[in-house]
């Protein structure tokens, strides 16, 4: 009787997991499953069984955190087929954003936003295996595409007045776009925000053309 029992609900549960495979957009596994499999250093040290549950928490509507190897508490910030975002305590984020490409394959976007002291985010591409990828595919942003002017003199005036750029990144799976945002300023006081910001543009859009991210517009 144990083991028609235990058959009867393996049935169950294969008709379960394949039902919900096809109701997914492409069929293919979704970020939830990438985050699954995820090597430790970009799953913020989760374990694979913390990482079940904080997906079976937040699609039950909780908001409960798992605790990772660091004793760091992590919570999930959005859940679809194609993006995935977390956070840890330390105001870190992590997003997995999944793209398909022109060969039926698929990419990976890894971003990592640190928070504080100044917010700034890491991007960085992996196949569907987690073996990475040449950073040829994400946008590769020089000084002049931020700057809105020509002017060489312009352009000497940021580069001396600016040590760095600060920039985050997010993933819009509708568009298939990252968007990358200007947060230079926070860098400055407001008394001392040098007149050279006035001259760069507030994000950058670069969208995926099957093979890598080409900058909207160009």
């Amino acid at each position: 009787m144990k083991v028609r029992t235990l058959y009867a609900f393996l049935l169950t549960l294969i008709s379960f997991v394949t039902a919900a495979a096809q109701d997914r957009p492409s069929g293919g596994p979704t970020a939830a499953d990438f985050f699954y499999r995820a090597p430790l250093g970009v799953a913020s040290g989760l374990s694979e069984i913390s990482r079940l549950d904080m997906v079976d928490y937040f699609n039950h509507g909780s908001s409960v955190k798992n605790e990772n190897r660091l004793g760091q508490k992590v919570g999930l910030k959005a859940l679809r087929d194609e993006l995935i975002v977390w956070q840890d305590d330390d105001s870190v984020t992590t997003a997995i954003g999944v793209v398909p490409t022109q060969k039926g394959d698929t990419v990976l976007v890894v971003i990592r936003t640190v928070c504080t002291p100044l917010t700034d985010s890491e991007l960085t591409a992996y196949d569907k295996s987690w073996q990475p990828l040449s950073d040829k595919v994400l946008p590769q942003p020089a000084l002049k595409d931020w700057v809105t002017s020509t002017d060489r003199r312009v352009i000497a005036q940021i580069e001396d007045a600016l040590p760095f750029m600060l920039v985050t990144a997010e993933y819009a799976p509708e568009t298939k776009e990252i968007i990358l945002k200007n947060r230079t300023s926070s860098y400055f006081a407001a008394s001392d925000t040098p007149d050279a910001l006035a001259y760069l543009k507030k994000e950058l859009r670069y969208q995926w053309n099957g093979s890598m991210f080409k900058p909207v517009g160009k």
